[in-house]
C-alpha cells in the first residue's frame, strides 16, 4: 500500500503503509517484471519491518529529505518521527515532549522547518487534526529536531 513519496540527489523514497517499510531507488534502478517487488535488485533497497523498536515501523507514512540526505518518515502507529541517514541506519526518534500529538501523516519542508501533520491530539475519535513545526539543527550527521514553538536552540 503505497502512499508517500519523496525526491533528492537522485533518489526517490516511497514508504510502503501495509507492509511496514521503506523503499529507496535510485538511478540504477530497472524494474524486472520477471521478479517480485523484493527481489529487484540493484537500484532498489529496502529497511524497516513491523514492530516499535529502533528501525522498526508501525504503517509509515509521510516522508521527506533534509539538506544533507537524511530522510525523515512518519511512523504513524508508533506515533514518532525517525530520521535515518544516507547510509540507511537510523539515528533519531523525535516526539514531541510533554505533548499528545498521534498518528503522523505527512510533513512538508518550509525553509528550516519541517510541518507535520498529526490526525489528533489524542486517540480519541473527537480529538483534531494538529500541525506541529519542528525546527531542523543540523549537527553532524545527525539531525536534531525541535518543536519551533519552544524556542529551544
Amino acid at each position: 500500500d503505497i502512499r508517500f513519496l519523496a525526491c533528492s540527489l537522485g533518489k526517490v523514497v516511497i514508504s510502503d503503509l501495509q507492509n511496514h517499510r521503506i523503499i529507496q531507488i535510485d538511478q540504477n534502478y530497472k524494474p524486472d517484471p520477471e521478479k517480485s517487488q523484493e527481489d529487484q535488485g540493484d537500484g532498489q533497497v529496502e529497511y524497516g519491518y513491523m514492530g516499535s523498536k529502533f528501525g522498526q515501523f508501525n504503517r509509515p507514512t509521510g516522508v521527506m529529505f533534509d539538506d544533507n540526505g537524511n530522510l525523515l518518515v512518519g511512523d504513524s502507529k508508533n506515533n514518532r518521527l525517525v530520521v535515518f541517514n544516507e547510509k540507511h541506519d537510523m539515528v533519531k526518534i523525535v516526539s514531541v515532549d510533554g505533548a499528545t500529538y498521534v498518528n503522523p501523516v505527512d510533513m512538508l519542508r518550509v525553509g528550516k522547518h519541517v510541518m507535520v501533520v498529526y490526525a489528533g491530539t489524542d486517540d480519541s475519535e473527537q480529538s483534531e487534526p494538529a500541525v506541529v513545526r519542528y525546527k531542523l539543527k543540523i549537527d553532524g550527521v545527525s539531525v536534531q529536531t525541535t518543536p519551533a514553538q519552544s524556542d529551544i536552540e
